[in-house]
């Protein structure tokens, strides 16, 4: 038993649950060999190293360590205990869980989500009634269709200061469930509706439930439009309007669009064009870029060409960039956003737009051109001083040197003395880099010890995981290697664990069954981490390779053991007489072994 739940309920779980399917939620992955490998969720990097076996049900990242099975993958992206990622899983899977009641933290998040989905559902029967007419004739003003208005769930939250409040009472829904939920607020004397008198836009989180509202006002009221505040079940920062319905498109076509306005995505939407996503109301988030650099290598923004909208796409632009992305800009018409080019000019446009898209240092250029005199001295430095890092950046050297070539002739300058800029840029770059590596070397070695306890050598974590590994590739080794080495030989926590379940292994031939393994091992996500490290390492060994490598790994731990014994007896006191004989046997008896067991 794992946890509080069956070994039997976690691999049919497990088995419903397949990891590809469910990593590929967050990553974009593509098939390498036997494996699928992406961008790592858990940490920066350009060069895809997290890998995903769907035969073995793991997943690992060479880059940061990070690994496991489908319950460690959820836990960690998703930020919740072993108990709550089987349940989530089991969700998706459509398995029932006979379950111990839940605590009232769990009771108040499903009462909060059912509060949302329900509002969401009255929101839309009001859009559909009478008292949605004023609402519907804007709509279809501005061209939205009835697909498009049932595809996104809009509705509206009608005038009255409790009359969504009054409308969910009646479904059973208290008022303080509803304040905590966001669709209420409280007043000096009792609470009142947050939306009133407004179009209603639902916020799913990527399984499209519905976890918040935008909401734009049809009248004078202001703020023109009002999200959902903030919450334990929302974050304006980690989430984007559409991403649950734009995801496929963005992973198939391996672009994301992001736009400013609900109308931009439901417009593009509309039109065909649905890899297209938008923030809410706030700066682009690191966590945001993330979410989308996980499942798209490029982003291309279409903000308002208005100022604000270009430093918001610097912004965004930067901020991607960082994580390794490409990043370009689809130049907007003065006066216009995605959603009237659409309606304007047909979506053709406004694919010819995308298509066009500018790099970054394209982009930068142009809005230098704008800002700065670039036939002064000042203005040519300062153009220099900000598209030296980013030529720098391009890996093709005959790119880099086209761009140099364009950009000095436009300019003015020498292209000798801007490829000098882009030079310096490289080497400062360079210098970062190794601290960068540097950096990842030390987290990495931290990954590495976190299966370790303090003092182990690298040698001997090393013998330790390729008994594993053995044990892992052919269960006829566990008999070989419990005969020889008991279980507090492991020194390793994690290493020690996995190998505790290993020892009860039923004799089998052929290898281990790691997703049934894994069921075992439960929520100790240590030793998850270090079987789906161990098993996605590429290594195999043939028969006879196999043999003499456990042979010196099991004498590399004897011989441990047999420093641990003689360190502990030159610490012990004279009076620790009954101690002294025990641990002098055991030193005794394991020289003898480790005679016998090579020749002189």
């Amino acid at each position: 038993m794992a946890g509080t739940f069956d070994n039997e309920v976690l691999e049919e779980i497990r088995g419903k649950s397949g990891i590809l399917e469910v990593v590929s939620d967050y990553v974009a992955l593509r098939r390498r060999g036997r494996n699928f490998v992406g961008l790592c969720p858990f940490h920066t990097e350009k060069t895809p190293s997290f890998n995903v076996n769907p035969e073995k049900g793991t997943f690992h990242c060479f880059g940061c360590g990070e690994g496991g099975d489908v319950f460690a993958f959820i836990m960690k992206r998703e930020s919740l205990d072993f108990r709550a990622a089987v349940e989530r899983l089991a969700e998706r899977a459509g398995i029932t869980l006979s379950k111990a009641p839940p605590t009232e933290a769990q009771r108040q998040a499903d009462e909060v989500r059912r509060a949302l989905e329900m509002a969401c559902q009255y929101y839309q029967a009001v859009l559909a009634a009478r008292a949605g007419a004023r609402v519907r004739e804007y709509l279809q003003a501005r061209g939205i269709g009835e697909a498009a208005i049932a595809g996104f769930r809009l509705g509206y939250a009608p005038a009255g200061w409790q009359t969504t409040m009054n409308a969910l009472a009646r479904k059973g829904f208290r008022p303080e469930v509803l304040v905590r939920a966001g669709l209420a607020v409280e007043g000096r004397q009792r609470p009142y509706d947050y939306f009133r008198d407004r179009l209603m836009f639902p916020i799913a989180d990527g399984r499209g439930r519905v976890i918040g509202f935008g909401a734009r006002t049809l009248g004078s009221d202001q703020p023109k439009y009002l999200n959902s505040r903030d919450s334990p079940h929302f974050s304006k920062g980690r989430n984007w309007y559409g991403l649950h319905l734009a995801r496929e498109s963005i992973r198939r076509e391996g672009r994301a669009v992001v736009v400013e306005g609900y109308m931009d995505v439901i417009a593009a939407h509309q039109a065909g064009i649905t890899n297209v996503v938008a923030s809410l109301g706030t700066a682009l988030t690191r966590e945001q870029a993330r979410t989308l650099h996980v499942l798209s290598p490029e982003l291309v923004i279409a903000y308002d060409a208005d100022v604000a909208g270009q430093a918001a796409t610097l912004r965004g632009l930067e901020l991607f960039r960082s994580l390794g992305g490409t990043v370009k800009v689809a130049l907007m018409p003065e006066g216009q956003d995605p959603d009237d080019l659409i309606k304007r000019q047909g979506p053709e446009v406004f694919r010819l737009l995308l298509s066009g898209a500018l790099q970054l240092f394209e982009y930068r250029y142009a809005l230098l051109k704008r800002e700065y005199d670039l036939t002064s001295p000042e203005g040519k430095s300062r153009a220099a001083q900000v598209l030296s890092p980013l030529l720098a950046e391009l890996s093709n050297a005959v790119e880099r040197e086209a761009y140099v070539a364009k950009f000095s002739q436009d300019l003015k300058v020498p292209a000798e003395t801007l490829n000098r800029e882009v030079v310096r840029s490289i080497e400062a770059a360079a210098r970062g880099h190794k601290k960068s590596e540097d950096a990842h070397t030390i987290r990495y070695g931290k990954v590495m010890t976190d299966f370790v306890s303090t003092g182990m050598t690298p040698a001997a974590l090393q013998a330790e995981k390729e008994l594993i590994r053995l044990m892992l590739e052919d269960a006829a080794n566990i008999p070989t290697v419990r005969k020889a080495l008991a279980l507090e030989a492991f020194s390793s926590p994690d290493c020690r664990a996995v190998v505790d379940r290993l020892y009860a292994w039923p004799l089998v031939e052929g290898p281990v069954d790691i997703m049934r393994l894994m069921s075992f091992l439960g929520e100790n996500a240590g030793a998850t981490s270090l079987v789906a490290m161990v098993s996605a390492e590429d290594v195999t060994y043939a028969t006879e390779d196999a043999r003499r490598v456990l042979t010196d790994c099991v004498e590399a731990l004897k011989r441990r053991r047999l420093d641990e014994l003689g360190q502990l007896l030159s610490a012990l006191d004279v009076e620790s007489r009954e101690t002294q004989r025990s641990v002098i046997a055991e030193y005794q008896a394991l020289l003898k072994e480790l005679k016998g067991s090579r020749p002189d």
